[in-house]
């Protein structure tokens, strides 16, 4: 799941006149970057000010999750963080930039997670659903206020067409990888399965558990029975099953 390959030396490109970081640049980054201002300088990290900038990363999470994006002001997080404004802007540009910063983390997770393999059957299939949305429902209200920061600040959006390349171009690999090996059809396009199929989770979690949730709650295991079910179907793994209701696996 690459994205766009980062220019040696900076990490970065640019679209338009947006200096964007490739998401795995960003990820790879992340402890370079925490660096605190001081004037013209920048000074790596000590433990007193990595702990002040995880305060203030901590102190954003809470105040965008209860306030959105467009609602929460920097004045808002450094209150709750306990810092003062300069504080704040010895670690972050702004608003755009510690959100980034916890997209970050999300990312490091994912880096540091096994890679997928399509040879895994039904169960690989399933424990990746179920890492994507378990971590989603867990963080739901932080979810909605990253969807409305891509759609109002270039600087979210361009980080999330990274993440969103980087995780659908995974997949489209694997999806490569499959088809020479003979185990998934030569007449499926690999790319627009990935897309297909990545999208599909992601408007799903948005909209049961962050846009229009229903009542009674959906649980996780039943929202993974049904993507499971429907990725199994699109890469001929679901045998003589029928569609999960009830909540109740498709294989039980």
């Amino acid at each position: 799941m690459a994205t766009s390959p980062a220019r040696e030396g900076d990490g970065r490109r640019r679209r338009g006149r947006v200096e964007v970081r490739p998401v795995v640049a960003a990820a790879a980054h992340a402890e370079a970057d925490g660096l605190r201002r001081d004037g013209d300088r920048k000074l790596p990290l000590g433990r007193k000010a990595r702990e002040t900038r995880n305060r203030l990363l901590q102190a954003a999470y809470v105040q965008f999750s209860q306030t959105g994006y467009r609602g929460t002001k920097v004045g808002d997080i450094s209150a709750r963080a306990g810092t003062s404004l300069g504080t704040f802007y010895q670690y972050f540009h702004g608003r755009a930039d510690v959100m980034s910063s916890l997209v970050a983390g999300a990312i490091r997770a994912t880096l540091d997670r096994p890679h997928w393999r399509l040879s895994q059957g039904r169960e690989g299939i399933r424990r990746l659903l179920h890492q994507y949305v378990a971590s989603y429902e867990a963080t739901a209200a932080f979810q909605g206020v990253w969807e409305e920061a891509t759609h109002v600040d270039e600087v979210p959006a361009s980080v999330r067409r990274d993440l969103g390349r980087f995780l659908t171009e995974g997949v489209e690999r694997e999806f490569r990888r499959a088809q020479r090996a003979g185990s998934l059809g030569r007449d499926v396009d690999p790319t627009t399965l990935a897309r297909a199929l990545t999208a599909m989770v992601d408007r799903y979690c948005y909209l049961t558990y962050v846009f229009d949730p229903p009542s009674p709650a959906v649980p996780i295991d039943a929202s993974v029975d049904t993507l499971e079910f429907i990725w199994a179907a699109s890469l001929g793994q679901l045998g003589s099953e029928t569609p999960p209701s009830g909540g109740r696996s498709a294989t039980e």
